[in-house]
Formats: C-alpha cells, structure tokens, sequence
C-alpha cells in the first residue's frame, strides 16, 4: 500500500520494523556511515511541511495522532550530506508492513532540515494502533536514527475501517436522473479542498516546488436542464490564480476519461469529461471516491443524452 506523502527537501523509503518505545536524542549529533550526520533530535509534528521546515520554527513534538489531524510530519536535519544523495522514509504499521513512497529532491547544502509527511486520516485505511517510522541512505542499511514509535486512532468513535470511508450509495446503473445528479452533487461537495505538491523540471534541469491549492466546492445541479454549476479555487505558493463560477451541459460530454496526477505529493486520481470546447477535471486522493464518481458522470450524461465514445 502507497500512502499519499507531502514533502519538503529531500528524502524516499525503507524496511519492516515493529513499533518500538521511543527514542529521544539529546541534542546532539550521532556519527553514522558516510559521515552524515543527524543533528538535534528528530521529531513529529501535526505542522505541514512548510511550517515544520521553516529554520526558527521550533515544532511541538506529537506521538500521538488521531484520524482528524492534518498532518503527521517527520522533521529531521542532516549534515554532510551530498549532491544526488537519496533518503528513504518508510511508515510501518501495526502489523510491521512497509509503506513507502519515493521523491527524490536534489540536496543543495550539506546541511539540510527536512520535512516529509502524511495524512492520518490516510494511514488509518492499514490499520489503527502502533505505528514507527525511521530513514536511511538510499543504497545503504544503516539507520539515520532510531525508530520513532507513535500511535494514530479513530476518532469521534470511528473504527478503522470506517475512517474518512469514500461516500457510498446505490449502483449508479439503476439511478434516475435526479438521484444521479444529486448524488453528483453532494459527491463533489464532500472532496473539499486539495492541497498538494508539485514539481516541475525545465528544459535547464532545474527542478522547481509549488504548493497548490485545488476546491471545487458549492456544486448546485438543474436537472431541467442537465446542468452542472459549481466554484473553481486554485491557488499557487498562497497566491490565487482563479476563483470563478464555472459550469457545462451534461448532453454536451463527448468522452470520459481516468487519469492520475504528475510529479506532485501526494499523487491523485481525477475523472476528467471531455466537451467539444474543452474539458473539466474532478479529483481526489481517495481513488474509490474518484472512481464512484466517473460512474455518476457518466450515468448522467447518458440520461440526459450524450452519445459517449
């Protein structure tokens, strides 16, 4: 299992551990194989990326997570690392199951703080209860320093299983036009914001990080007339780049078509429906919510009389 991760400075995967107590550092450095070194005592957090990585932010350190925190990130600093250097960032579950993801960012300093993290409401899908989570070279074993244990639980009485669970309903096949486009509706509206990395190389090999931001919120549909309304916010590093009332004629859908995000953290999966003027995207990080939702589309462009490819 790939768990969605956000990013910031340089790191990747690793190897199955069992959670153990936790290991505090002092302070100080610890020697490690090709002089890297980990200074200070590595630490999570429910601050995101940016935040935890800013170089005078002194994060609170957190063991403890439940399914509705924003974030649990790992922040770490490193000296002597190189060039080209990779790390690799595993969370192990309860059942000492590996989930990596692997991002590669190029290390300018050789002394770097690092930040990567996750989402709870997304590692809770593999189970509630002890978790660990630890780095290391990429091509080397050795540790980058000891495991950090930490737990993550349901919360308002969720279980596991039920945590942050996609919408569910009736097999859009045997929907009326009605319910499929209310259902389409209050799909749309229960994505929410999106917030993600991406990553851009030009053509001088110089690879640039944005943070965006993507809503599709106030979705509103007139089945008279098989129209769709709703809200578009992007937004890049904090500025917005389009806030604007968009909407398209279900009859007018040529094709639908599934996709997953490029180079951002996490990685999303998207419907996009294709009209003869151009196109729509509708995504999330929860591919059974994008999935159910391509079938209400679809269904509802057929009831209003498109003629899909």
């Amino acid at each position: 299992m790939e768990i969605p991760v956000h990013s910031r400075g340089k790191f990747v995967g690793l190897s199955a551990m069992q959670a153990l107590p936790l290991v505090v550092l002092l302070g100080f450095a610890i020697k490690l194989p090709a002089q890297v070194t980990v200074v200070g005592t590595p630490l999570l957090t429910t601050a995101d990326t940016d935040t935890a990585c800013r170089p005078n932010t002194s994060a609170p350190p957190v063991t403890r997570f439940l399914s509705t925190d924003p974030f649990i990130t790992l922040r770490v600093r490193m000296a002597g690392l190189t060039v080209g250097d990779t790390i690799l960032v595993v969370f192990t579950d309860p059942k000492g199951d590996d989930h990596q993801h692997a991002t590669e960012f190029p290390v300018k300093i050789s002394d770097e703080l690092i930040c990567v993290s996750t989402s709870p409401s997304q590692i809770i899908r593999a189970g509630a209860g002890s978790w660990a989570v630890w780095a290391h070279l990429k091509g080397q074993t050795a540790p980058l320093f000891p495991m950090i244990a930490f737990t993550v639980q349901a919360a308002g009485g969720q279980t596991a299983s039920t945590a942050a669970a996609p919408p569910m309903g009736p097999d859009p096949a045997s929907m009326s036009l009605e319910d499929t486009m209310n259902a389409v509706v209050d799909t749309i509206n229960s994505i929410g914001r999106m917030e993600y990395k991406a990553s851009n190389t030009n053509n001088a090999g110089i690879r640039a990080v944005t943070s965006q931001v993507l809503e599709k919120s106030n979705a509103r549909a007139n089945t008279a007339n098989c129209r769709l309304d709703y809200h578009l916010l992007k937004m890049t590093d904090g500025v917005t780049t389009a806030s604007e009332e968009n909407w398209f004629l279900f009859r007018n859908t040529q094709k639908m078509q599934h996709g997953t995000s490029g180079e951002t953290e996490p990685r999303f999966t998207f419907i996009r429906m294709v009209f003869p003027n151009g196109s729509v995207d509708f995504g999330a990080f929860d591919e059974a919510v994008v999935t159910r939702l391509g079938k209400l589309l679809s269904r509802a462009a057929n009831l209003c009389g498109a003629k899909l490819e």
